[in-house]
């Protein structure tokens, strides 16, 4: 895991999910990524301008394994308690693209980052999320203390980030 390489000093810098708990570790937001909802193109919400998440209590999830300490999973399974309701997870995978294949191929739906809307579009239809309130952070990560000259410059070099939400 990056994280786990910054920490150990194996490399001076990654770029991670937030949030992090991890002792001695700085870090710099770079940017935000909403949550979409992720359908098989013949799905009958495939073709809505937009989703609430209330809409997916129903709905057959497909994820990342929960002990890959995912994010993503964290994010999606809070926002659906939220919206009072557990997620019915019928399958996890390791990865994002496979997560991806198993919605294409009609398992069920995933929640997924805006940014990813490219991967698979032929097959996928993604949805925003109503809520706008559902998003996850991207941060450039460091080890406290770390001496390294060319780290300090680059860090230098990242202009703050504002959000409108």
């Amino acid at each position: 895991m990056v994280l786990e390489s910054v920490a150990n000093g194996d490399i001076d810098a990654g770029v991670v999910l937030l949030p992090i708990s991890t002792l001695g570790i700085s870090q710099k937001l770079i940017s935000r990524h909403r949550l979409i909802v992720a359908l098989p193109k013949n799905h009958p919400l495939a073709h809505r301008p937009s989703i609430s998440i209330n809409e997916l209590k129903n709905e057959h999830f497909i994820t990342n394994h929960a002990y890959k300490g995912s994010v993503i999973r964290e994010v999606f399974v809070s926002a659906c308690r939220k919206a009072g309701f557990n997620p019915n997870i019928v399958k996890e995978a390791d990865d994002t693209y496979s997560i991806l294949i198993l919605v294409a191929a009609g398992f069920g739906i995933t929640l997924s980052l805006e940014s990813l809307e490219y991967i698979q579009p032929s097959t996928i239809n993604y949805i925003p999320l109503e809520e706008s309130e559902h998003y996850v952070d991207l941060a450039i990560v460091w080890r406290e203390g770390n001496p390294s000259i060319l780290l300090k410059n680059a860090l230098s070099t990242l202009s703050p980030i504002t959000f409108s939400n």
